[in-house]
């Protein structure tokens, strides 16, 4: 009875510390939702936020609204625009997300020491290498990140379980776990699920060079259910509302067009860049270290997975652009390189890689820390006040009709992201956002973005200095009729 209640009250604990630290991270770091920063709604964020908007409202993603990322991210910011109808909603979902990312970490945590302080070491960790990629925060990987973390602890368990107790048959209910996790990330953005992917694969050749062939196929088979299970719902969705030809085009179609075309940031990076990418890839490289480690230990099997892991994550995170959110799937790892300092028995050798890696880690941290304690108070300064672009752009919105503000588009680059946001407006046409930018990637889409303007009857057209691709359109269909700094109004012609 007594160990019984021991175990409630650090369960207690963890759920408790879990909450409160995930609320308060989003409140203070996710600078485009939290009700901290009034003015500010982010980049990427407003367009995800607005896209969520439109389908609170009855809008149907793709279809009526273009973007490239898979509906998770919407169905998120259309659940918190439900709950608030504001952005504030949006932000529950996020600390819940991140709260149930940090009960998992707890768990990891567990497999290498059960003292409370251990796991509270390995949040607060997890939650300052969170912060080096957050950007803005309600980003695809953070809707993954419970699942990752999950997945994570998993394969982790099943790696040292094996060893430890002989066990070669692997769980159907973690194969299902897996299958969950790729399902959300297929539904966000798929390479997120990089690093469960390699995972299960090392699992699924152990069981195939072990001759589990019972139980391989019923792994593949759980597996792939729990991922049909996330993404038919999805399917069965956007093919009753007509939309599934689109859904498949922006989430495979386009994304394939646009991996084609995304060149690696080392082509382009420069001492800073290189510094700061050092710094973000610190939980992926740092995994070839800790397989090391764990090889001395023999455990190699997840001796095997923490260096293929580790391997693949870098090259595959250099050969893309150097957006930090992309490395947020890797956060859950910095515990595993902690565990495996925690449990690597005492040698010389051993207490190298130690000390390089906690000195790297504390200086890291340390500096982390700084950043956030200024970036706080400065977000607060800055996000609660009217950026000088959108007083120009209110200027020219207001001298729209109300009448004819159900009639209206943007065209231009990030300054207009959130102007649907922020003026309470509804897009008039499904590629309501950095058009030309998305015409860079797909002729294809390229093609559609001009035939819609210039087919299209929209009444005002508000753009920034240059909107390439439909430039003609604009002096042959449409009208200057005002404009303020960068910024220019058009109205269609008189037929």
């Amino acid at each position: 009875m007594i160990k019984l209640k021991k175990i409630n009250r650090v369960l207690v604990f963890e759920v408790v510390f879990s909450a409160i630290i995930a609320t308060l991270f989003v409140l203070f770091l996710s600078f485009s939702t939290s009700p901290l920063y009034s003015e500010y709604y982010g980049g990427d964020s407003a367009q995800f936020q607005t896209i969520g908007k439109i389908w609170a409202n009855g809008g149907i993603p793709y279809r009526d609204a273009f973007d490239h990322k898979g509906p998770i991210i919407f169905l998120a910011n259309a659940i918190g625009y439900t709950l608030t109808g504001n952005r504030f909603g949006v932000a529950l979902i996020q600390a819940i997300c991140i709260f149930a990312t940090l009960i998992t970490i707890f768990k990891i945590c567990k497999l290498a020491s059960t003292k409370p302080y251990y796991g509270v070491i390995g949040v607060i960790l997890t939650l300052i290498f969170l912060s080096l990629c957050y950007t803005d925060g309600n980003m695809t990987e953070e809707y993954c990140l419970p699942f990752i973390a999950l997945s994570f602890y998993g394969l982790t368990k099943y790696f040292i379980y094996h060893k430890k107790h002989k066990i070669i048959e692997h769980s159907l209910f973690w194969a299902m776990v897996y299958g969950l996790c790729f399902g959300v990330c297929l539904m966000s953005q798929a390479t997120n699920a990089l690093p469960i992917g390699i995972g299960t694969l090392i699992i699924g050749i152990f069981l195939l060079c072990k001759k589990q062939w019972k139980n391989l196929l019923q792994n593949i088979a759980c597996c792939i259910g729990g991922t049909i299970a996330v993404v038919l719902p999805f399917i069965i969705y956007f093919a009753i509302n007509n939309s599934l030809g689109d859904f498949f085009y922006c989430t495979i179609g386009y994304n394939s067009e646009y991996a084609t075309n995304m060149a690696s940031w080392l082509l382009h990076s420069n001492g800073e860049t290189f510094a700061n990418m050092s710094i973000i890839l610190f939980p992926s490289y740092t995994m070839l270290l800790a397989g090391y480690l764990a090889w001395k230990r023999r455990e190699h099997l997840y001796s095997i997975f923490l260096i293929v892991c580790g391997t693949i994550e870098v090259i595959w995170f250099c050969m893309g652009a150097s957006f930090a959110q992309y490395e947020m799937i890797t956060v859950p790892q910095i515990v595993l390189v902690l565990n495996e300092l925690l449990l690597t028995k005492k040698s010389n050798e051993s207490q190298i890689f130690q000390t390089f890696i906690l000195s790297f880690i504390a200086i890291i941290c340390f500096n982390q820390i700084q950043n956030i304690l200024i970036s706080i108070p400065n977000g607060y300064r800055n996000y609660n006040q009217k950026p000088n672009t959108s007083q120009d752009i209110e200027a020219l919105i207001n001298s729209i009709p109300e009448i004819d503000k159900d009639s209206f588009i943007a065209y231009g680059g990030n300054s207009l992201k959130d102007i649907y946001l922020r003026q309470n407006l509804t897009p008039y046409y499904k590629f309501f956002s950095i058009q030309d930018w998305h015409s860079k990637f797909s002729a294809k889409i390229k093609e559609e973005i001009y035939d819609t303007f210039s087919n299209g009857n929209v009444t005002w057209i508000l753009t920034d200095k240059n909107p390439i691709v439909i430039d003609d359109v604009l002096k042959s269909h449409y009208d200057l009729t005002n404009k303020q700094g960068d910024y220019y109004l058009y109205k269609i012609k008189d037929k």
